[in-house]
């Protein structure tokens, strides 16, 4: 039967009474059970809801979505929503009996205690209460949500926060690299928004429309509108999840625009006037980057706020870095920091290196501004250059080629995510968050201190399968892309903290605490003298040089399709490749062939858990443990970087116990219906994967590693090399973790850009670009 008194249903679910369960987002936005006569029989959760924004209500819902009974009946819901992505479980009679609250953003990304009260936290888009004693939380408010059409601008859920106080009033600063928001904490635990600065795109990330507010002041000319309207229109109506294709139309729009002479007013600036937090057209100035020659409203990861509020945006092009600060001016009448357009001031414009990744900004205690790319520097508020710090692999892209870390070497350094006064002595201490896993401590005035956690490309120490108060942290990672995290001293105990994602602990917080630092003392004054004797370059060496070569000699006689060592002169430097990345992560090979079979050797695999591989997808073991890979451009000489048909990679793994070799054709003419491998940015076709059942595949575990041996019939590839031929290719060990299930570390003989292991469909692909050469002997 039909069945009434429902606004918008949504999840339906049998429970074992015989009753159905049905979700309705209507304005009671709570779970009805009905008879199968279709007969209201009671509903489930507080009528109404929990409040949107404020006191947190647990026996309210919000945008209940799935729901499923359990063997005794109790009723599980799972909300569609992220402030806070919540599970609820309520008793057959229809009483809150519990709940589950997270995980966070990525990499516990939008999580940050508040230093100056460490009882409470931001963590996406919640106010959260801490019991540091029981090692608890809760979640106590919801901070913000946009619950009205003149909620434009408020603390996002996934973005970056920190805390700033001004005498006893506390404010949050939240953003990403081309927004900034600051609201003032409410006692209920809500924040309400006072002021804003950004770009367009801030409103280009999700599928809804764009704000009329918005749209309509573009341009003066209603004919500009119209026409980009109808050229764009994903980037005034959305257009699903495409998000990277709507931000790509926004760049071409913009670009359009500038060359017809006619720039789109995308930035805007954003002080509340009457207390409202919410955004009136008087309120908001919208204006063109080109038409007022700045300034720039566009950062690395988060526009830096001194502690008078100023507001700093760092640009990075075309080999100069541009500093731009916008003072506030004072506080009005709704209490809202004064930002005025004509106040921005150019402090800094310098020539240095290109960056690949977008600088990052902080400020100080002092208000000075540390600028993270290469080199590292402070500068002044007035942009005098106070010191620098070698910084030669800057950011997510910069890691990728990176060594392996040292003492004083910075690893993709991200951007600052706290700081703590050490004292008279020390002054303040900052911390970097590292893209590889690791924290780096310098003070202020420019003193490296020290690297906390260690370099995911290691395969350190996993965390216990369940949480376990009083574990040390030493030898395990931040991992790799840890993009959340805080440093901080907690006034209560005057102990310092460091939170973030921790080896497998990734989407979530680990709050934990550093102990020694409160024995550090600064040397005494003292001269150095330093020659090049010491320091020849300043550069690291790589062992491989500029290019890698490798003469490959064929069988003299058949060897019937039986890989071994034997295959190999093991002691010629020129047939054989060797590469290194750390003391225990190295590795040799080769491969050769006769006239039916290709021969593959690695040998002497320097690895603490030899050849571990969790994996059940043959396709897809290059991300879930250890493998040997072999890349071949089959079709000839060539250094065309673009992908080819002929390409190839050979994986030689373990899949389910057993030795396993699996086939990768990046281009086979006639393909239909690749295999995809996606990822939040991007995705890698590959025509054809095969697990060639008839490769051989010989695995001998050794002291401390493993050596692997295989042939595969050349004519599953579809290639016989030539003697005196010239092909490009590379060879390759992909590392696990401890535990066989994701991978740490990919170290490649020829290609130096292997740093990446956070990204499937990076992963998947090949680059040829950066292949070496396999010389066949004649």
């Amino acid at each position: 039967p039909a069945v009434g008194g429902l606004a918008a249903p949504v999840g339906l679910a049998a429970g074992p009474d015989g009753f159905l369960y049905v979700s309705d987002w209507g304005r009671e936005m709570n779970v009805k059970v009905f008879d199968l006569q279709g007969r209201l029989v009671r509903t489930i959760g507080r009528k109404g809801g929990r409040p949107l924004v404020g006191r947190y209500e647990t026996d309210g819902m919000f945008l209940p979505w799935g729901l499923a009974l359990d063997g005794e009946g109790r009723l599980w819901v799972a909300e569609w929503d992220r402030s806070p992505r919540r599970i609820s479980v309520w008793n057959p009679d229809g009483r809150f009996l519990r709940e589950f609250c997270g995980t966070t953003y990525y990499a516990a990304m939008g999580c940050a205690i508040d230093p100056f009260r460490p009882e409470r936290a931001f963590v996406t888009g919640n106010t959260v209460d801490l019991d540091w004693r029981r090692g608890l939380w809760r979640v106590a408010a919801t901070a913000w949500r946009p619950t009205h059409a003149g909620a434009l601008f408020g603390p996002g859920a996934e973005m970056i926060s920190r805390f700033v106080r001004k005498g006893k009033e506390a404010y949050l600063v939240n953003g990403t690299d081309d927004f900034v928001s600051i609201s003032r904490l409410e006692e209920d635990g809500s924040a309400r928004p006072l002021a804003a600065l950004g770009q367009l795109p801030y409103f280009l990330r999700g599928n809804e429309e764009l704000p009329g507010m918005v749209r309509d002041r573009l341009w003066d000319d209603p004919e500009e509108l119209r026409r980009a309207m109808s050229r764009f229109p994903s980037v005034f109506r959305g257009e699903g999840w495409e998000r990277s294709s709507r931000l790509e139309n926004w760049w071409a729009l913009r670009a359009e625009a500038v060359s017809r002479g006619k720039p789109v007013r995308g930035s805007f600036l954003w002080v509340d006037r009457n207390g409202d937090g919410r955004a009136q057209p008087g309120e908001v100035e919208f204006f063109s980057e080109e038409e007022r020659g700045g300034p720039v409203f566009r950062s690395g990861w988060l526009p830096a706020v001194a502690p008078d509020f100023s507001v700093y945006w760092l640009d990075d092009k075309d080999g100069v870095t541009t500093v731009w600060r916008m003072p506030c001016a004072g506080w009005n009448e709704a209490g809202a920091p004064i930002y005025r357009l004509q106040d921005a001031a150019r402090v800094l414009g310098a020539s240095r290196p290109g960056q690949i990744d977008e600088a990052a900004g902080w400020c100080d205690a002092q208000g000075n501004l540390l600028i993270n790319h290469a080199p590292l520097e402070m500068v002044s508020p007035e942009g005098k250059v106070l010191w620098q710090y070698p910084n030669p692999w800057p950011g997510v892209h910069g890691s990728h080629s990176a060594p392996q870390s040292a003492p004083g070497r910075l690893i993709g350094p991200l951007y600052v995510i706290g700081s703590a006064d050490a004292g008279a002595e020390l002054g303040e201490i900052l911390c970097l968050a590292g893209n590889m896993g690791e924290r780096y401590l310098l003070t202020t005035d420019g003193l490296y201190v020290a690297a906390l956690f260690r370099d995911g490309r290691g395969a350190p120490d996993s965390m216990p399968p369940a949480a376990k108060r009083g574990k040390t942290l030493d030898q395990a990672t931040a991992g790799g892309e840890s993009f959340g995290g805080q440093f901080f001293r907690n006034p209560a105990d005057g102990a310092y903290y460091l939170s973030g994602p921790v080896s497998e602990a990734r989407e979530c917080s680990v709050v934990a605490k550093l102990v020694g630092l409160e024995t550090l003392r600064r040397l005494p004054d003292q001269r150095i003298r330093l020659s090049e004797a010491v320091t020849p370059s300043g550069k690291v060496a790589d062992a491989r040089g500029s290019s890698a070569i490798l003469e490959i000699v064929p069988l003299t006689k058949p060897a019937g399709g039986v890989p071994g060592p034997e295959l190999f002169d093991w002691s010629s430097p020129a047939r054989v490749a060797h590469w290194v990345f750390d003391p225990g992560h190295s590795a040799e090979a080769s491969w050769t062939f006769d006239d039916r079979y290709l021969y593959v050797g690695f040998h002497a695999v320097k690895d603490s858990t030899p050849m571990l591989n969790q994996g059940r997808d043959p396709s897809r073991l290059f991300k879930t443990g250890d493998c040997a890979i072999l890349e071949l451009r089959t079709g000839g000489a060539g250094r065309e970087g673009e992908i080819r048909q002929g390409d190839v990679r050979l994986l030689l793994s373990v899949c389910e116990g057993r030795p396993i070799a699996v086939l990768y054709r990046y281009r086979v003419p006639g393909t239909s219906e690749p295999s995809e491998f996606a990822s939040p940015i991007g995705v890698t076709r590959i025509d054809r994967v095969e697990v060639l059942s008839d490769a051989q595949v010989r695995i001998e575990p050794e002291l401390g590693g493993y050596s692997l041996y295989a042939s595969v019939p050349l004519q599953k590839i579809g290639w016989h090399p030539v003697p005196g031929g010239v092909y490009r290719g590379d060879l390759g060990i992909i590392y696990s973790d401890r535990s066989g299930t994701i991978d740490e570390l990919r170290m490649y003989w020829a290609n130096r850009q292997t740093g990446l292991v956070n990204d499937l469909a990076s992963e998947a692909a090949i680059d040829p670009s950066r292949w070496g050469e396999f010389r066949i002997a004649r």
